[in-house]
């Protein structure tokens, strides 16, 4: 959902937002021997000022951070037709990204694509109490890495499968994601 800086009622999303979250079931942390921190103690760690913002305002009373870090999110994988002479190439458009993982949702603020940057933030909020399993993997190209991050919804959602894809992620984060037991089970 593009939440626009200057856009009236944003205030109430919010707030509906963060009143949902209060009330979802939460990760349990210490079956995964996860540290978690307090969203005011932590928040600081996002390093774009705008992500970083957009963030805060969604999290919810009680809501421990567990994880944060910046990267590129994949939105389009363009493929240049092969020429006599040269092989066809692999470019990817993405947009500057940063995940936040909580004990209750998966959220990742992405700069829109449509709009300028800065003037248009797209927030992703996974709640994990709708999540049944995710599983992650990587991808290697000769360009990049890519981290592929499916997860299975409950049944009665309407699309029961999302598919993220994620580029130049951090090395320490990929071996806290490599800690966590594919597929995951967290309630």
């Amino acid at each position: 959902m593009p939440i626009l800086f200057g856009s009236t009622g944003r205030h109430h999303f919010e707030k509906a937002m963060r009143s949902y979250k209060k009330y979802c079931l939460s990760i349990n942390t210490e079956k995964f021997n996860l540290e978690t921190f307090s969203a005011s103690g932590f928040i600081h760690k996002i390093s774009d000022n705008i992500h970083r913002n957009q963030l805060k305002t969604l999290i919810s009373a009680n809501e421990r951070c567990i994880l944060t870090f910046s990267c590129q999110y994949l939105w389009h994988k363009a493929i240049e037709k092969k020429c006599f002479f040269r092989k066809g190439q692999q470019s990817y458009i993405t947009s500057k990204a940063t995940v936040l993982f909580t004990n209750k949702a998966l959220l990742i603020a992405r700069d829109g694509l449509e709009a300028s940057v800065g003037n248009c933030i797209d927030v992703l909020n996974v709640p994990l109490d709708k999540v049944n399993s995710f599983f992650v993997s990587e991808e290697k190209t000769d360009q990049a890495t890519i981290y592929k991050l499916k997860i299975n919804f409950t049944k009665g959602l309407g699309s029961e499968v999302l598919d993220i894809s994620l580029m130049s992620l951090d090395e320490n984060v990929g071996i806290f994601i490599n800690s966590i037991h594919s597929p995951a089970r967290f309630f």
